[in-house]
């Protein structure tokens, strides 16, 4: 099914298969993210690279502030910027994220539309964040107008460790962005992944991608 959809046989047969994969990726954020959503929820990308981008196209304006951790991935910097965005960080220790500076930058700049975070095997850093950590986050995160982009491309590379719950699955609010890929778990070179979201902003999100394609 996923290589018919790298290769087309028919605009019908195409639409059959994106959507069978949509159902298989809604069954598998319930067993491995413990995320409950419908295929609606779902856009499938090429890769979580297409992701950033057009994520950042749809939600930012020009001199909107993306949060991010620090140190974090420089390839979603790269997609951010077309959108014209400025950047702010927070502080990491050994569990991720600085909560409590986190919340003393969200409540002195009201620019910021955006957080970008890995809470898995965060590159370049290589931490988790324990559930404890994650808990407290999404408090904060509850208290403002933000949406967060949680990417999570090395959650399922794990070996003698329970899985952990996402953040999308402690989303009461809508406000995160789940974005997900195959790049690691089946091949490098296979550029596929996916987002997960309210059903408006992934509409917008599936709207954008068929312009870009």
């Amino acid at each position: 099914a996923v290589i018919a959809v790298i290769f087309p046989a028919s605009s019908v047969s195409t639409r059959i298969l994106y959507d069978l994969l949509r159902e298989q990726l809604a069954a598998r954020m319930k067993d491995k993210f413990f995320v409950d959503c419908t295929p609606d929820n779902i856009v499938i990308t090429t890769g979580s690279q297409q992701a950033l981008f057009i994520l950042a196209q749809i939600l930012l304006d020009k001199g909107d502030t993306v949060l991010m951790e620090s140190p974090t991935y420089m390839g979603a910097i790269m997609a951010f910027d077309p959108s014209g965005s400025r950047y702010t960080t927070v502080p990491t220790d050994e569990n991720g994220i600085v909560v409590e500076e986190l919340e003393k930058v969200l409540a002195s700049d009201d620019s910021i539309r955006m957080i970008y975070v890995i809470p898995e095997f965060q590159n370049p850093t290589g931490i988790t964040w324990p559930v404890e950590r994650r808990k407290a986050f999404m408090d904060v995160i509850n208290k403002y107008d933000v949406v967060v982009l949680e990417d999570n491309p090395y959650g399922e590379i794990r070996y003698g460790i329970d899985k952990l719950p996402s953040l999308k699955s402690m989303d009461t609010q809508g406000k995160v962005v789940f974005m997900g890929s195959f790049s690691k778990t089946f091949m490098p070179g296979f550029r596929l992944g996916w987002i997960v979201s309210i059903s408006a902003v992934s509409w917008a999100v599936a709207e954008k991608r068929s312009e870009k394609n």
